[in-house]
């Protein structure tokens, strides 16, 4: 989470630097409006994010069901994922899911595939949380006047699709590991049935 913190600080600053540069001396307007207008919009943001996550956790089941081809993983997806060195970063993206029990880089239960099912449907709802968040965090560029929004809130709204695309990748490359662990406990099962 501090990541995060510091990521958007880092934002807040680089725009509210561009605005005194460009953006001041063009629309005769102080330094403070900026810095205010940055602050509010990222704040304005996280709410949205919030109302986002909020929302999408009340989907039924039904809609999220991890058979759906939208929510498969591919091999191809996987080696994306790969490719943007996913090993190398994801440990350091902050996750909610420990409040569920679920943890990204660990596996509590991995025999259990009643653990695992609940498992691959937080890292639906996760993803399809980041994702809406990422396209519905757009909507803070109506909260300025229409000649502000390109030099504050569209910025502000780029740096939360991005910093929600992250954990939207790190739960989509989890998913698929963790489909491969339920096939092989099915696969187990099985065989210990005919067995028996």
């Amino acid at each position: 989470m501090t990541l995060y913190l510091i990521l958007i600080a880092i934002a807040n600053v680089i725009i509210i630097t561009f605005n005194s540069i460009f953006t001041v001396p063009k629309f005769d307007t102080s330094i403070v409006f900026f810095i205010v207008t940055t602050i509010l919009s990222t704040i304005a943001v996280i709410l949205i994010d919030l109302v986002v996550c909020w929302f999408t956790h009340l989907f039924p089941k039904k809609w999220i069901a991890p058979s759906k081809k939208i929510f498969q993983v591919s091999k191809g997806e996987k080696k994306f994922y790969e490719h943007l060195y996913i090993k190398a970063w994801k440990e350091k993206i902050p996750e909610l899911g420990v409040l569920c029990n679920f943890r990204k880089n660990k596996i509590l239960e991995p025999n259990n595939n009643e653990y695992i099912e609940k498992f691959i449907y937080e890292t639906i709802y996760g993803g399809l949380c980041h994702i809406n968040s990422a396209i519905f965090g757009f909507l803070v560029i109506f909260i300025l006047p229409l000649k502000f929004w390109c030099c504050v809130c569209l910025y502000v709204a780029i740096v939360n699709a991005i910093l929600n695309l992250l954990p939207l990748f790190v739960l989509r490359y989890n998913r698929y590991k963790l489909n491969i662990v339920y096939k092989k406990n099915e696969k187990l099962a099985s065989k210990k049935e005919k067995i028996a």
